[in-house]
């Protein structure tokens, strides 16, 4: 009775709205009628049904369960008398009924259930009535074409957005949105074409919706068909990228389609916008496999530019915007990055083939200018990751070591992308406190300028973060942390010490830790807090005050420690009141004022009773004078108070005061240079320590005033220079002043003087000598010809005392000199001192001797392998040493080597180098009236230059950082030891001392013209001969190291890895300038040459002193400096100079000093770094390694007792092992290179790469059977880490490429098993020879080694497999054997008492005859079990 009324209601309101329909004219009302009736009688079977369409604008209704009306209306469809034309007729019923945009919006919108119904679903509304329509089978096609055909009407009009119940609808959205989801389709092949069709007319909102839909549209078995559609759509359309791309991540799509996808995609990085950046960058990783990923990450990271052009990546509309439209532009650049780097981390994160991808694409970035700051930031994204912390950290050292890493790349990321960068600080602070423990100085150099550029780019809290770390490395107790820590405070202090005022009270904490830390370390740490405390712009009084107490209770400790302390922090402060001023004209606050010179009396009061502390006190106030950074009115003060009784303490008038008769020393007037002058003065040193001597029991300050007598004219010549304007008439009779010195035969009878005689002696030598040496730092930068030429003489004053202390020094056993360097741990220097055994009789000393040896090999191979090889190989010759010792004059045996003293001697200034520039200098001599008596030509001879550059190296071997790898060592042995003797030059910043050496670099390289020029005249004399008469002679022994040393600064300076930061860029423009000028005729300006032009002139002004060569060392280095030069431009340009350079080294016969073949741990390094060169830079490394193998080696063998190669007079018995090592080393790097095949290499790729692998399989079996004649323990190891490596890489590289070509090239294949299989059964035996050795280091390896065996058997199972062939594999009992073949009788015994399996072994084979035949035929299966029970080694190939 309900269904009755509801029927009649539903019928007159449609009535009623046809009624108010009909037009006028009976014509139309006929028409009308028909389509009335028609359209009534459609929609009357949906009424059956139970959907009565509402037109009343308001929603349809549903009387019945949705799948109870779908069921209901297809049953009565498909029993309609008139079907399937009732579907047609439903269809046009619904398509009239829909022609009212607001019935067809309704229609699209749920329905809802009739109040009085009894419906089954407690639902209040359900799906739409064309959705409910599209559930049923047979109008489903039909309907979806009308819903597609109506958007391109709906797109065109002006209702393609309609209000329903105050809510605006997108009618486009809402129309395909009834198609999703769909619990089947009837006819997905019509609807793709119509799909297509529609995208083809409609607008590109349109577009956008329908592609986005598409995978909730279709079923899977259709997604690789659509996918075609929208990838021609893709390459056609660039607005629809993202929509695209968001489809095609949902769909199921063959690899291969794919891949021509992600390349088209790819393709379109260089042109899109930066909002689709982040959606493409996530498609071409989520959608990538375990083979392309390496491909994909590659060409992401060569499209995308995170370089300073980034954010103008669509840079043609980025220039039409007005100055408020960048700002939004940048944001939103910003905003793009941001989302970019965020799918790169988020599919590192889930994928771990994404995450190794970016490692391995980052790692075969080789060159320089292939560097990008996407590299740096990706690997700040990878860090994040736990599981890729350690590679990371890996690469990065491995790409900072090589240089290509550099500090202009880091500020570029900084710089430009710091907002972006910042959400990684957690990850980018945890990578800078690892590299900032690395003992290497490149990889700290580069933590250092992580944390600077962060701070400057980062907030308040990453900052304070930042601080708080370096606090932290300073509390670690590693000097490495200590003093990078407080390089990176310090330079953060001079260029943001507003910033760095809020955060002082963390780096006061630092003074809590003053009892761990250095002098030179706790004067930085001064110099930071007073700047902090007295320079800033903010209040720092609470500061100051700390400051002011915790010196003041310095200087009054006892302690000399503590004293010293107190010393370095009141000249910290007085340096810091004129920081940053740049008028010194302004006067200091009275207050102020007071408070200083307080300061500078309580310091000077309580030093005054300790030598050690007064002499400290007096460096330190030079130094602040000499770098302007004292106020005028307190640098007044102190050369009044200060320096003014000098003249009292150590000058005495000769004349007047006559040399004392009755010293247990006698005593002369020595190294004058002033004798004809009346009024000369003399520097009282043996006089004054005999007193000391005389008084050691009494508190006397004079008697050891001697040691402050370096620092006190040091302070006074400074003051002297800065009052004069550079000039020291005043003083200048002290540089010419005599000495009262010990008479010329005191030397010859000191074996007969007292200990404590001989102690004085020696301490006047050091005494002089630093005094000599603050006397040559003073007056050598005077332009004076006569003071210059009293300076050379000067030097030569140096030069023959250290001979005498040569000589004397054996004398005294445990001889500690007196201190020089007053910022240094005395107790340190003297533990070194103590080590330091003069060479004597008996079997330790001799062990001492070779001691020292050892020392200086690990000098001369810092970072290199060779150090424990040769040690071991020179235990052979060590018998030989030993008898020529013992033929060694009494002379030599007493000589000792003074570079262990170097720390008690008084540094030169750089000052000091301006001698090199100095000519011949014509000195005058004049008797008592003026009257000319003789000429003297002064120059600076062959000891003199040897001593300048001698000392010159060591300063730039420790402040110049180079561009490669350099270790510092860990090793205890003091925290000042390192620094003594480098104090002033560390105040200095490279960038200065780099400066400073370029103004050198003049005189360098005309000293190395003229040195050349004599072993030109040399050769010349010799018709040619290289190691000709007159080669081993004293003076061209000394003019060979002055070559070393200069080609040595030079390699060092270039080397330095500031030069890679633009702003020194016009100092290696300078630099090299130097080196082109030499070679060009015209003189060219250094701003005009380009950095390419010099890098390519100054190498072939090097070229041509290859032919000049007289040593090994100086040839090294001559190789070190092209190297240098060539790092600055392009490697490849030069790599074949370089090639012919090394190969010639390596074919010369090179002599040592004593006219013998080199030898020795030194002359091994050597070799070393030319082969590793040599190798490094050849184009066809596997050929040079074939070469070395077949032709060097190989004529080793033939001549008796393997004295040296022919081809390679390098190549001896004892250089024997370095090739060995350094050969393998190299073929494991080259096979690395070999890459497997990929599914698109062609047939002739894989042809060479199998050709490769032949060849470096030979070359391996050679090197494994010449263990079997140089079976040193050396070789052995050798042979067992690299062989094992080589094995491993076949495996993993090579065993991938014989699947593939196994079919093809069988005889190839079989014929490289053939040989790895006899290289691994010499492994084998190499393994068993061990077993007999019993040395317990090598047969550590043999487990691993034995294992790597094992899987090369299973894997060559596994590739027969692959290509059908099992039956050529079989197995076999093995012996053991030593490296001559023999059995292992302790074996044969086991097997004979019981049949243990435990020790036998298997091998596979590939049958010797008829082997093609064997592999296809499978069979004769009677052949492989006989063979499996024979135990003949013969018959086998392989073992393990």
């Amino acid at each position: 009775m309900a269904k009755g009324k509801r029927s009649r209601t539903l019928s007159e309101t449609e009535n009623s709205a046809i009624k108010r329909k009909r037009p006028s004219g009976d014509n139309h009302i006929v028409d009308h009628q028909g389509e009335g009736e028609t359209s009534t009688s459609a929609l009357e079977v949906l009424k059956q049904a139970g959907l009565h369409l509402d037109v009343n604008n308001q929603p349809n209704e549903l009387d019945v369960d949705p799948v109870i009306f779908q069921k209901t209306l297809s049953d009565n469809l498909r029993r309609h008398i008139s079907y399937p034309d009732v579907v047609d007729e439903v269809i046009s019923a619904l398509s009239n009924h829909i022609e009212d945009p607001k019935r067809f919006c309704w229609s699209l919108m749920p329905t809802v259930e009739l109040s009085d119904s009894e419906l089954v679903s407690k639902k209040e509304s359900h799906d739409s009535a064309v959705r409910l329509l599209l559930g049923v089978e047979c109008l489903q096609a039909k309907l979806i074409n009308l819903l597609l055909e109506k958007l391109p009407e709906i797109s065109t009009q002006d209702d393609e957005y309609s209000v329903v119940e105050g809510q605006t609808i997108n009618m486009a959205r809402l129309i395909i949105s009834q198609m999703r989801w769909l619990d089947r389709l009837v006819d997905s092949k019509q609807l793709i074409g119509k799909l297509d069709e529609i995208l083809s007319v409609t607008p590109l909102e349109v577009q956008r919706e329908i592609i986005t839909c598409v995978p909730e549209i279709l079923e899977d078995q259709d997604h690789p068909e659509i996918a075609k559609l929208l990838s021609e759509l893709l390459n056609q359309s660039g607005e629809l990228t993202v929509p695209i791309l968001d489809s095609l991540t949902n769909l199921n799509i063959p690899p291969d389609l794919l891949s021509d996808i992600r390349q088209s995609v790819t393709n379109t990085l260089d042109s899109v916008e930066l909002d689709d950046l982040p959606v493409i960058v996530k498609f071409l990783l989520q959608s990538v496999s375990k083979e392309d990923a390496p491909d994909v990450v590659q060409d992401l990271r060569m499209k995308l530019e995170f370089d300073p052009n980034f954010q103008d990546f669509s840079s043609q509309r980025s220039r039409r915007l007005s100055q408020t439209s960048r700002v939004d532009h940048s944001v939103k650049s910003r905003d793009s990055i941001t989302l970019t780097l965020d799918t790169i981390k988020s599919t590192s994160r889930f994928q771990k083939i994404v995450a190794d991808a970016w490692i391995k694409a980052i790692e075969n970035a080789n060159n320089r200018d292939n560097q990008k700051a996407l590299d740096i930031v990706v690997m700040f994204i990878l860090h994040g990751l736990p599981s890729k912390k350690k590679p990371v950290e890996s690469l990065l050292r491995n790409k900072i070591r090589a240089g290509l890493f550099t500090g202009d790349l880091l500020m570029s990321t900084f710089s430009h992308h710091s907002q972006v960068l910042q959400e990684y600080f957690p990850s980018i602070l945890a990578l800078s406190e690892v590299l900032l423990r690395s003992a290497e100085m490149t990889i700290s150099c580069f933590a250092s300028a992580i944390y600077q550029q962060a701070f400057k780019a980062f907030d308040s809290y990453c900052q304070q973060e930042i601080i708080g770390s370096l606090v932290t490395h300073i509390g670690s107790g590693s000097d490495l942390e200590i003093d990078s820590s407080l390089d990176i405070l310090s330079s953060l202090i001079h260029t943001n010490v507003d910033k760095m005022t809020t955060y002082a009270v963390f780096i006061k904490g630092v003074l809590d830790y003053l009892d761990n830390l250095s002098f030179g370390q706790i004067r930085k740490l001064y110099t930071m807090l007073s700047i902090l405390a007295f320079a800033s712009n903010q209040e720092g009084g609470l500061l100051q005050d700390d400051m002011h107490i915790i010196i003041r209770k310095q200087l009054s400790n006892n302690a000399t420690k503590y004293k010293q302390m107190g010393i370095i922090g009141t000249i910290a402060i007085v340096k810091a009141l004129n920081y940053g001023k740049e008028s010194s004209d302004e006067p200091l606050n009275s207050d102020v004022y007071k408070q200083v010179i307080n300061l500078l009396q309580l310091a000077q009061q309580c030093c005054s009773k300790m030598p050690e502390a007064t002499a400290l006190f007096m460096d330190e106030t030079a130094d602040v004078i000499k770098t302007s950074s004292i106020h005028p009115q307190v640098e007044n003060w102190i050369n009044e108070n200060v320096t003014a009784d000098f003249q009292d303490k150590f000058v005495i008038d000769v004349d007047a005061q006559p040399l004392p008769k009755d010293s247990p020393i006698s005593l002369s007037l020595q190294y004058a240079l002033d004798v004809d002058n009346e009024g000369a003065i003399g520097i009282s040193i043996l006089p004054l320590l005999l007193e000391h001597q005389q008084n050691a029991t009494k508190t006397d300050s004079k008697s050891c005033s001697l040691m402050s007598l370096a620092s006190h004219f040091r302070l006074l010549r400074t003051c002297e220079l800065k009052q004069n304007n550079g000039r020291l008439e005043g003083i200048d009779a002290l540089l010419g002043c005599s000495l009262i010195f010990c008479h010329d035969d005191v030397y010859s009878k000191l074996s007969s003087f007292s200990l404590s005689e001989k102690e004085t002696v020696l301490n006047s030598l050091f005494i002089a000598i630093n005094w000599f040496r603050e006397l040559v730092s003073g007056f050598a930068s005077q332009s004076d010809a006569e003071m210059k030429a009293k300076v050379i003489k000067r030097l030569q004053n140096i030069i023959d005392i250290q001979d005498i202390l040569k000589s004397t020094l054996s004398c005294v056993p445990n001889y500690v000199p007196p201190v020089s360097t007053f910022d240094s741990v005395d107790s340190t220097l003297k533990v070194l001192a103590a080590t330091v055994q003069p060479k004597g009789k008996g079997g330790k000393h001799k062990k001492k001797g070779e001691s020292s040896k050892a020392v200086a090999a690990d000098h001369a191979c810092a970072n290199d392998d060779t150090c424990i090889i040769t040690q071991q190989c020179n235990n052979e010759t060590i018998d030989k040493t030993q008898d020529l010792k013992k033929t060694q004059s009494k002379e030599e045996q007493q000589s000792v080597d003074l570079s262990t003293y170097q720390p008690y001697f008084r540094e030169l200034d750089l000052d000091v180098f301006t001698i090199l520039d100095t000519s011949s200098i014509i000195e005058t001599s004049h008797d008592t009236e003026e009257n000319t008596i003789g000429k003297e030509t002064i120059k600076i001879e062959p000891p003199q230059l040897k001593f300048l550059l001698d000392d010159l190296s060591r300063k730039l071997d420790h402040c110049l950082v180079p561009s490669i790898s350099k270790k510092r060592s860990f090793l205890k042995i003091g925290k000042s030891t390192k620094n003594a003797g480098f104090s002033q030059i560390d105040q200095l910043s490279s960038k200065t001392v780099a400066g400073r050496i370029l103004q050198f670099l003049p005189s360098l390289c005309q000293h190395l013209d003229e040195v050349t020029s004599f072993f030109q005249g040399l050769l010349d004399e010799n018709d040619g001969v290289v190691d000709g008469p007159g080669t081993e002679a004293g003076e061209a022994q000394i003019l060979s190291q002055c070559t070393q040393l200069i080609l040595h600064i030079i390699a060092t300076l270039l080397s330095w890895n500031g030069f890679l930061l633009v702003e020194n860029r016009d100092l290696l423009r300078k630099a090299l300038s130097v080196l082109s000028r030499r070679l060009q005729t015209k003189e060219i300006l250094a701003t005009q040459a380009s950095v390419c032009d010099a890098v390519s002139d100054s190498f072939k002004h090097l070229e041509g002193f290859t032919d000049l060569v007289p040593h090994l060392s100086t040839g090294v280095a001559l190789l070190k400096v092209m190297l240098s030069v060539a790092s600055h431009g392009d490697k490849e340009d030069f790599a074949k100079q370089i090639v012919e350079f090394t190969e010639a080294i390596l074919q010369r016969d090179w002599l040592d000093e004593d006219g013998q073949r080199g030898k020795g741990s030194k002359h091994n390094a050597l070799i070393h770094s030319v082969i590793k060169i040599y190798l490094a830079n050849s184009d066809d490394r596997m050929t040079i390694l074939e070469s070395l193998c077949t032709t060097g080696m190989a004529e080793l063998l033939k001549i008796d007792h393997y004295t040296h190669s022919a081809t390679y007079p390098t190549l001896t018995k004892n250089t024997y092992p370095i090739f060995y090592r350094s050969i393998l080393t190299e073929l494991v790097e080259v096979v690395k290179t070999i890459s497997p095949p990929k599914k698109t290499s062609t047939e002739q790729e894989r042809e060479d790469k199998l050709m490769q692998w032949g060849v470096a399989v030979r070359t391996f079996h050679i090197l494994v059977n010449l263990v079997k004649v140089f079976d040193a323990r050396v070789n052995i190891s050798s042979i067992l880490k690299c062989g094992r490596q080589f094995v491993d890489i076949f495996l993993r590289l090579g065993m991938p490429l014989l699947d593939t070509v196994f079919r093809h090239h069988k005889d190839e294949v079989q014929s490289l098993l053939k040989n790895l299989q006899l290289s691994t059964r010499a492994l084998q035996h190499i393994c068993g020879h061990l077993k007999i050795m019993k040395d317990v280091s090598l047969t550590n390896q043999v487990p691993i080694v034995k294992k790597c065996l094992e899987t090369f058997v299973y894997r060559v199972k596994a590739m027969l497999n692959i290509n059908k062939c099992l039956q050529a594999f079989w197995v076999g009992n093995l012996k053991n054997r030593n490296l001559q073949g023999e059995e292992i009788l302790s074996q044969t015994t086991v097997q004979s008492n019981d049949e243990d399996s435990d020790s036998d072994d298997a091998e596979t084979v590939l049958e010797e005859e008829n082997s093609d035949v064997e592999m296809e035929d499978t069979s004769d299966k009677s052949e492989i079990t006989s063979n499996h029970g024979n135990t003949d080694e013969d018959e086998y190939s392989e073992q393990f």
